[in-house]
């Protein structure tokens, strides 16, 4: 479930920034930061899939199996230390001109269309909660 909720949430956030690429001349880089995002969780989800579904039909038996999954684990840990330093791009880039975005006159320098800057708001700050929430919910089931 949760892979096909990150699915959803993946292809959302490559459309939004793939439709907006020219929207935002405050900070043109904020779509390409949602493209680039997508794109790499897009291949995190594929590599998942694939070492799943090899993983299942191996059984372990094979070497070429393992090896499989083994070089989709490393690929994956490396697409989520790259995302982890491109969100903290997408942060100063976001928050930088947080004071400055208007989105009512689309002929200034200051404007961003609402959609795309508010929604990579949303995205950013939700990666920074989310981790938080998740291990509180895990720590508090563990009390129990």
């Amino acid at each position: 479930m949760h892979t096909v909720l990150d699915f959803i949430f993946t292809l959302i956030t490559l459309i939004v920034g793939s439709t907006n690429l020219s929207a935002c001349p405050i900070e043109n880089r904020l779509p390409i930061y949602l493209v680039v995002v997508a794109s790499v969780n897009l291949a995190s989800i594929c590599l998942a899939c694939i070492s799943i579904f090899l993983h299942v039909r191996d059984k372990d038996e094979s070497i070429s199996g393992f090896l499989c999954v083994t070089f989709s684990a490393i690929m994956i840990i490396i697409f989520q230390l790259f995302n982890f330093i491109w969100l903290i791009c997408g942060t100063v880039w976001i928050f930088a001109v947080f004071d400055d975005v208007q989105y009512t006159a689309p002929n200034e320098k200051t404007y961003c269309h609402p959609n795309i800057y508010q929604y990579t708001l949303a995205s950013i700050v939700l990666q920074y909660i989310i981790p938080f929430i998740l291990c509180c919910c895990k720590n508090l089931s563990l009390m129990k």
